[in-house]
């Protein structure tokens, strides 16, 4: 079996183009005021008051971007990013974390799938890199935010709670709290319908899960709550959320356009569903699980995001719901190629009467 090491070796060169693309052309402080948070915490980690809640509370990457820029890891070239206020070293720190996240966040998924298939095999190589052209991945992983190493984060806890490894992943739940507060959202949501619908026996290590994804945002929440530099902090009420869920309209076109018409991976599984129907006049067999996965991740998030009004974000958060597609493609691109491959069993012509 290919080592992990070696797979991330590989994909860090394959993906290596579309981090130098987005250092030469991304514009991280276009279209909203994220960077500008980020990029006085990745001067300043650890530092509470370097920006508002709930940017603030996503130290783990503010740390990994410092260690970076401070080691001297830089590559200094012309950039189309050269606003006022803002260090390129800074910006270049902290695309190669998010660089480095995605390009892992592949291999993990690589490994899962060989593991799967017991078997070397083209899927496990090419369904992780065509995630990785994701529109979600390719605008906000490799940029200077945090999605990259959230990305990763989620899918290490996601594959080791579904390879049965609660423990590693209550561990990276709990260090969630730090990094982006969604992930023990959806995790508590995920492990209460496998409660309800999975077998009893493997309830102690989901109980285990819960209960790190619980700790976890309640860790988030009241760390949240003690800061006094909180512009959003009516996210935290529960009148405002009623309020948000209450007023919003599925009609607008920018959140048709920008939310459900970006999610290109989920567009080529749909896609791949429908060849492979018209091909065999039958649905693939995906298992229960990832369905019923697919259907919990998209609509916490959907929910989430309305609820805390993050309007067209909501696209952006739909990053979650990579790994669980990524799965689902290679189940359907190896049941496909099971199917193009079986023997066809022909039925010899009756014999004709005796000359």
């Amino acid at each position: 079996m290919i080592s992990f090491g070696a797979r991330s070796l590989i994909y860090l060169f394959a993906f290596f183009p579309l981090f130098y693309l987005a250092y030469k052309f991304h514009v991280p402080d276009f279209g909203g005021t994220d960077y500008a948070h980020y990029h006085a915490m990745y001067l300043r980690p650890l530092d509470f008051s370097a920006a508002d809640a709930p940017w603030v509370l996503r130290q783990i990457q503010a740390v990994l971007v410092n260690l970076v820029y401070e080691a001297g890891f830089d590559y200094d070239t012309d950039i189309a990013f050269a606003a006022t206020g803002y260090e390129r070293g800074v910006f270049f720190s902290a695309l190669t974390v998010n660089y480095l996240s995605v390009t892992l966040t592949a291999a993990l998924l690589g490994t899962f799938l060989h593991c799967q298939a017991r078997q070397a095999d083209l899927v496990s190589w090419c369904i992780p890199a065509v995630m990785v052209f994701n529109f979600s991945i390719l605008f906000f992983a490799f940029s200077g935010l945090t999605e990259g190493l959230s990305l990763l984060m989620f899918t290490a806890a996601y594959l080791a709670y579904r390879s049965g490894l609660p423990l590693i992943a209550a561990l990276i739940i709990l260090a969630a709290a730090l990094q982006r507060e969604l992930i023990p959202i959806l995790f508590v949501a995920l492990v209460f319908v496998d409660l309800i619908t999975g077998e009893p026996r493997r309830n102690k290590g989901r109980l285990l899960v819960l209960a790190s994804a619980t700790l976890s945002l309640c860790a988030h929440i009241a760390l949240r709550l003690s800061l006094s530099n909180d512009p959003y902090g009516h996210q935290l009420s529960p009148q405002s959320l009623i309020d948000a869920l209450a007023g919003f309209s599925f009609g607008n076109p920018e959140f048709i356009f920008q939310v459900f018409l970006t999610q290109n991976l989920a567009i080529i599984v749909l896609l791949a569903t429908v060849m492979f129907m018209v091909a065999t006049r039958r649905a693939p067999r995906v298992d229960r699980w990832l369905t019923r996965d697919l259907c919990v991740t998209f609509g916490v998030i959907l929910f989430v995001g309305i609820a805390a009004a993050v309007g067209n974000n909501i696209g952006r958060l739909l990053i979650f719901c990579s790994p669980v597609l990524t799965i689902i493609l290679a189940s359907i691109a190896r049941e496909w190629s099971s199917v193009l491959t079986a023997p066809i069993h022909r039925v010899p012509p009756a014999s004709g009467p005796p000359a």
